[in-house]
Formats: structure tokens, sequence, C-alpha cells
């Protein structure tokens, strides 16, 4: 009988390790890594994201939290307000419902990371992006990867105050374990060890874009000219 129950409580004790996912906690502040976002196609000035979650007529901002497990290639960045890329061993893990203590101030929010990214309380590979309208066609993008100074000045594309934080493009996150140690989810880094501030962009046409446009203005102006 001893045996059995011993037998039992190894299997259940592989069963839940087997099964147990790490966490991390998802928060922003405004004094480190606040939410904010171009107010104007031109990025002449920048806003905070309000406390329902909008980004003004932009509507509401959602976020993604990629992780992957440690040494995974960094994503890749091409034109201002494009989705990174990430290549094999990343996995999206989208944040539901967060909630705003402030502007720009995203509440303490636990996120189970896939299991596939790694071992509850050890280390993971993580980036956070945020959008608005969808993933595939956002009409503001902007990824964690800048650091904030606390004050209201930034330094983006001719801000002054928000420095460069992350070039990476990705950090080593610690992760908690609820069924061991450390139980706590694990904080993620600010400023240049991590997550800077989340700043929302307008997408700039790709060169091959832009060359499209002008040649299709180009063939309507000489069919006017012809009529």
């Amino acid at each position: 009988m001893k045996k059995l129950i011993l037998t039992t409580s190894l299997v259940a004790l592989v069963a839940a390790s087997s099964f147990a996912q790490g966490t991390i906690s998802f928060k922003t502040s405004v004094a480190k890594d606040p939410v904010v976002f171009a107010t104007d196609s031109t990025t002449a000035s920048l806003a905070y994201v309000a406390t329902d979650g909008t980004a003004g007529s932009f509507g509401t901002v959602n976020y993604i939290i990629y992780a992957a497990p440690t040494g995974t290639v960094a994503p890749t960045t091409g034109a201002q307000g494009t989705p990174l890329t990430f290549g094999a061993g990343w996995t999206a893990v989208p944040v539901s419902s967060p909630v705003y203590g402030g502007a720009g101030l995203i509440s303490a929010q636990t996120i189970t990371l896939p299991a596939s990214a790694s071992l509850p309380g050890s280390a993971a590979e993580v980036e956070i992006v945020a959008y608005t309208g969808t993933l595939a066609n956002p009409t503001l993008y902007g990824y964690a990867g800048e650091s904030f100074n606390g004050g209201q000045s930034f330094t983006f594309g001719g801000f002054s105050g928000l420095v460069s934080g992350n070039p990476a493009l990705e950090w080593v996150n610690p992760t908690g374990n609820p069924a061991g140690s450390p139980a706590t989810p694990g904080a993620i880094p600010t400023q240049a060890a991590g997550l800077g501030a989340l700043v929302l962009l307008p997408p700039v046409p790709e060169p091959s874009t832009i060359a499209l446009g002008g040649m299709a203005a180009a063939a309507l102006l000489a069919f006017r000219r012809r009529k």
C-alpha cells in the first residue's frame, strides 16, 4: 500500500512539473516605461495612452508578449511602425484585458509563458509589442526597446529625453514557478536592461510601396492629360 501511495505521488509530481509554466509580471511605470503614442501622422507630438486603453482616434491598444528559450535569435525590425519579424522559437502570448492605473500606466498582471519558452523558474527571452488596428496591418505599432527618463520630452525621431534602451530587441527575463520556487512571477527589468517606453508610431510605407504610389499617380496624370 505504501509503495502504491509513493508511486502515485511521484507520478503526480512528474505530471505537475511537466505541465507547469513560468510566469512573469507585466506592468509599466510613467517614470521608466510608459505607453505613449504619436497623436498625428508626422509623429510631431506624443501622448500617454488613456486609462481606458485607447490611443486617441486610433482606438484600443493591444499588447503581445513574445517568449522564447534563452539563446534564441532576436527578432528583426524593418520600417518605422511595422511589426517586428520573429523567427523560429518565439511564441506570442496576447495580454488580455490589461488594467490601467493611470495614463500610460499598466497595473501588474501575471502572464503565463508557454512551456516551450522555459522551464518554470528559469529564464526566458522576452520582447513586448503594442499596436492598434490589426497586427498584420497596424495603424500604430511599437515595441519595447526605448528608455524613458521620467520627463515629458522624448528623443525618438527628433524628441529629446527618450534614449535607446534595448537595441537587441529582446532581453533575458526571470520567471516564477507557481508550483515551486520562486513562487512569485518574474519581474520585467526596465530601461536599458529590458522594457523601455512602448512608443506607438504610425507605419512608414516601404520604399517599394512609395514607388508604386508614385507610378500610379504619374499614370493617372498622363491619362487625364490625354483626355
